[in-house]
């Protein structure tokens, strides 16, 4: 019988979109059955197989008709999605979630409902995650909330719909500043990003690499660095309790690390950092679920 996997994608990170239909391929379909869970804008829940297809997307506000709403229940010790309204319908039961989304409210829910899921973690509050880092000596870029006075130098890093980019003054800072909490982050001219992957549990975890930039290798940096950096990143899947798989970016700045972000969600630039000879991701998947399945068995019978 076919496990049956719960993809949780959309709502305000919409990469997420590309990241779960481009994951999906990958799958081993003699073993998993993958079932979408799109969240829209207005967080409302929705399946349908046709969310698998990124087309849809342009037309969705026309096309949402054929996808079905739904919520997660349980029933018994398992779990279904069910159709939300008068007449409420089983669709399909649900084995294991995987969310395709950095959030802590979604990583919370799951954890209430008591149901499996891939990626033991979420730090989407990058004010926590910085904060928890602080904790443990681990270095960050120097950095500061917008709504207190910025004391920061321009040029200065936001994160805009996903991604850094560089702000060059106070002017072009207010036009884009949208959001009170913002974290604004101090720019360094010649750093460059380094990506660790980690995939394993507490007692082992295999370790892959990949620069940021595409046209250098990554025998290119110093092998100290890469212990260091290894070392940090150990550090962290430890103190997260990580059980699957962890991405850390760091930014080097000649001898000097810092940690600039996190995440459990599985993308295929991470697979790649873990398997770049072979890019055998079918096998990295079914690796990530044995882990999490393997992990929640220990825990319901402990």
């Amino acid at each position: 019988m076919k496990i049956k996997i719960g993809m949780i994608f959309g709502g305000n990170d919409q990469a997420s979109i590309d990241r779960t239909i481009s994951l999906v391929e990958h799958f081993d379909k003699n073993k998993y059955d993958v079932v979408p869970i799109y969240i829209s804008n207005k967080q409302i829940w929705y399946s349908g197989k046709m969310l698998l297809e990124k087309d849809i997307y342009r037309y969705f506000d026309d096309l949402k008709k054929y996808a079905r709403q739904i919520c997660l229940v349980k029933k018994k010790n398992h779990f279904f999605i069910q159709t939300v309204g008068k007449l409420k319908k089983d669709l399909s039961v649900i084995d294991i979630v995987l969310p395709m989304i950095d959030d802590d409210m979604i990583i919370g829910y799951l954890k209430t409902m008591g149901i499996p899921y891939i990626g033991s973690v979420s730090l989407s509050d990058k004010f926590i995650l910085k904060e928890v880092l602080k904790s443990q000596d681990i270095a960050t870029l120097d950095w500061k909330m917008y709504k207190e006075s910025v004391s920061l130098k321009y040029p200065v890093l936001i994160k805009e719909n996903g991604k850094k980019i560089k702000v060059k003054t106070e002017n072009e800072l207010k036009e884009k500043i949208n959001n009170s909490d913002l974290i604004i982050e101090e720019y360094i001219k010649d750093a460059y990003k380094v990506n660790l992957v980690l995939l394993g549990d507490s007692k082992e975890q295999d370790v892959g690499i990949l620069k940021d930039n595409e046209d250098e290798s990554e025998e290119d940096i110093n092998q100290e660095l890469v212990n260091t950096m290894t070392d940090i990143a150990k550090k962290i899947f430890n103190l997260l309790k990580v059980v699957g798989l962890l991405k850390v970016e760091f930014i080097i700045d000649k001898d000097n690390i810092y940690v600039d972000d996190i995440s459990t969600v599985i993308d295929l630039q991470s697979l790649y950092a873990l398997d770049k000879k072979h890019k055998n991701y079918t096998n990295l998947i079914d690796d990530v679920i044995s882990i999490t399945v393997e992990n929640y068995k220990e825990k319901i019978n402990s």
